[in-house]
């Protein structure tokens, strides 16, 4: 059971993978339309006064070491958080593991069906813009421009931030969870910190933030929304099945 149970998870897993390179190949719009989207979000920034970006990327070119830092950060940490915990759970038998799944796989969903209907360039490949990839340049294993990965990844998916949902979906876990005050402390400091680096190296605007944080309110309700039908489905049919005993075979 407990290999079955396994095996299940992982292709659970593997049909999401299956979506989101669909999505990220199948329905790819032409660029001029991400990098419309992508001048549009950055515009917006600068009519509020929030186009932080150049700054914390200058910051990161100026000082390599940090930027090295900063690339390692965004490519290992928010999925080492992500399905650590998640693998916690599963091997723990959690009674939230169900409710951590289901919630990680609508936030997913939703921000794919977002990159596929609204592909966004995101500042490091924005056309006529001094922006330095970070993270191509000092290329931590298993992210952009390694084999595979680059074949993979989607790199016109700026908003919303999967990034910032996955490590808010932690925190929301621990919330959930009733975990102790640290730790919930640590899953903001990961959140800011993520943040900045998603910033800084130029693979997001600021205003991607907010997009990936509102994917986990709306995995939320959809869950909830599953729940409730399913307790639907399930009263509908407890008449039936004592018909059926009172009537017998």
């Amino acid at each position: 059971d407990r290999w079955r149970s396994g095996l299940h998870e992982i292709s659970v897993g593997m049909a999401v993978l299956a979506v989101y390179l669909l999505f990220a190949h199948g329905f790819a719009q032409p660029r001029r339309i991400s990098d419309a989207h992508g001048l549009q979000l950055l515009r917006l920034e600068q009519w509020a006064g929030i186009d932080v970006e150049r700054q914390l990327n200058m910051l990161l070119r100026n000082h390599p070491a940090l930027g090295a830092l900063a690339a390692w950060e965004y490519a290992t940490t928010y999925v080492i958080g992500t399905f650590g915990l998640l693998g916690v759970l599963w091997w723990r038998r959690s009674p939230l593991y169900p409710w951590a799944r289901n919630t990680l796989i609508f936030s997913t969903l939703i921000a794919i069906t977002i990159f596929a209907l609204w592909p966004t360039t995101p500042p490091r490949l924005l056309p006529g813009h001094d922006y330095v990839d970070i993270v191509a340049i000092h290329n931590p294993p298993f992210t952009w421009g390694t084999g595979v990965v680059s074949a993979g990844a989607d790199e016109f998916a700026a908003m919303p931030s999967l990034h910032i949902a996955w490590v808010a979906w932690v925190g929301a876990v621990a919330i959930r969870a009733r975990a102790r005050p640290l730790l919930k402390v640590l899953c903001l400091l990961h959140l800011l910190l993520t943040s900045y680096v998603i910033i800084a190296t130029a693979t997001h605007y600021l205003i991607d933030i907010a997009g990936g944080l509102l994917l986990i309110p709306a995995a939320v309700l959809l869950e909830r929304a599953r729940l409730r039908q399913r307790a639907r489905l399930h009263e509908r049919a407890r008449p039936h099945r004592r018909a059926y005993l009172h009537e017998g075979p």
